[in-house]
C-alpha cells in the first residue's frame, strides 16, 4: 500500500474541523513547494525526528541501454536524496523486526506441529538469536 498527497490530506482533514480540505491541499503543496525551492538552490532541509533532504552530485558515466544493448553517455546531474533520521530509522526497524520475529515464530510452531504433535512449547525459540527472544 502507498501513500500519496490526497491520502496525507484525507487523514487531515479527519484530525481537525478547523481546517477545510482546501486549506489543507493548500498547505500541503506550500510545504511541498518550500521544500523543492530549498532543494533547487541547493540548500539543505531538515526535518527533526523525522530526516533530511539535500542534494547531491551523480557523476557522468556510461550507461546502457536495456533494448538494444548499446552504451550510452549518461550526463552528470544533481538529485536529491533523503537521509532518514535517527527516531524515523529506529520506529521502522522496530515495527519491521516486530513483524519477523511474530512471522517467524508462526511459522516454526506451524511447522514444529506439523512435524512433532508433541513437541515442547519451548522449542520454537530454539535458533532464534538472543537479542530477539530478550526483546519479546
Amino acid at each position: 500500500m502507498k501513500l500519496n498527497r490526497s491520502d496525507i490530506v484525507a487523514r487531515l482533514a479527519k484530525r481537525t474541523d478547523l481546517l477545510g480540505i482546501d486549506d489543507i491541499e493548500i498547505a500541503i503543496t506550500v510545504i511541498l513547494e518550500a521544500l523543492k525551492d530549498r532543494l533547487a538552490a541547493g540548500d539543505r532541509v531538515e526535518l527533526r525526528g523525522f530526516g533530511s533532504f539535500c542534494t547531491i552530485y551523480r557523476k557522468p558515466r556510461l550507461g546502457r541501454n536495456p533494448r538494444t544493448g548499446m552504451r550510452v553517455d549518461v550526463p552528470g546531474k544533481w538529485v536529491p536524496h533523503f537521509k532518514a533520521g535517527k527516531e524515523l530509522r529506529g520506529e521502522v526497524n522496530a515495527r519491521f523486526d516486530a513483524k519477523a520475529l511474530a512471522a517467524r515464530l508462526k511459522r516454526r510452531q506451524t511447522t514444529q506441529r506439523r512435524n512433532d504433535p508433541g513437541a515442547a512449547s519451548h522449542l520454537p525459540l530454539q535458533g532464534l538469536p538472543i537479542r530477539d527472544i530478550a526483546a519479546m
